[in-house]
């Protein structure tokens, strides 16, 4: 299960448990849907410390979501996981979808301001590798 919520930055994706393909088919159209209605540009925290790592097709139907979203206007992607194989499958995804640049990712079981870090880097680009403002991103 997902929910898919408007912020101040963007928006907040959260996953809850696994995802078949047909779950992240229907979690695209959803975004699209969404992303119809949004005009400029946006930012994403996604949130999967409750989620295990995705099978092919899943994963392949995620890189076309994503890659969607960056034509909509994503400036910047924050990853919140508390999985090592998962935070390592959305460092590939994000790359493979050509959005490794504008995301950063942080392992909820080792960061205890993981929320202060996502908020930072989403609303005003401070790089949480760096903690300082990145250019980079926009």
């Amino acid at each position: 299960m997902y929910s898919i919520e408007k912020t101040p930055f963007g928006f907040k994706l959260t996953h809850r448990r696994n995802s078949s393909e047909a779950t992240t088919r229907k979690w695209i159209a959803d975004v699209e849907s969404l992303l119809e209605q949004h005009e400029g540009d946006f930012n994403v925290l996604v949130d999967m410390r409750a989620f295990i790592p995705v099978n092919r097709e899943a994963f392949t139907a995620a890189q076309r979501g994503i890659q969607l979203a960056m034509k909509k206007g994503m400036k910047r992607v924050m990853v919140v996981t508390a999985n090592p194989a998962l935070s390592f499958q959305m460092k590939r995804l994000l790359g493979e979808a050509g959005g490794f640049e504008m995301s950063r990712f942080i392992d909820a079981k080792t960061s205890d301001d993981w929320a202060q870090k996502s908020i930072e880097w989403l609303a005003n680009g401070v790089d949480p590798d760096k903690r300082t403002a990145s250019l980079r991103a926009g």
